[in-house]
């Protein structure tokens, strides 16, 4: 299984903004037929050194990955929250 982190720290984190955004993001990722599970949430802290939304998502092989990570889909997702945010960090991982 390989596991798929995005944190976004968005530059406007008002509550509707975070909102609106994370559930465009997932509506967008959600149609992406290579990833095995998807989570889209919002940081339930607010601290200097939080971010606001994370994308947790798992595939079943690093081909999946790669599919998805090749997918429009994702391209077109990622490059709105990716501007939408003052920082973005990521992390994969296998178990």
């Amino acid at each position: 299984m390989i596991h798929h982190i995005v944190l976004f720290k968005l530059k406007d984190a008002s509550p509707d903004n975070v909102e609106m955004l994370r559930q465009r993001y997932y509506d967008s990722l959600s149609k992406v037929e290579s990833i095995d599970d998807l989570k889209v949430e919002v940081s339930t802290r607010k601290t200097a050194t939080s971010y606001d939304i994370v994308q947790d998502s798992t595939f079943k092989t690093v081909g999946d990955l790669d599919l998805y990570l090749k997918d429009p889909r994702h391209h077109e997702a990622g490059r709105m929250l990716v501007q939408a945010s003052e920082s973005v960090a990521s992390c994969d991982y296998e178990t």
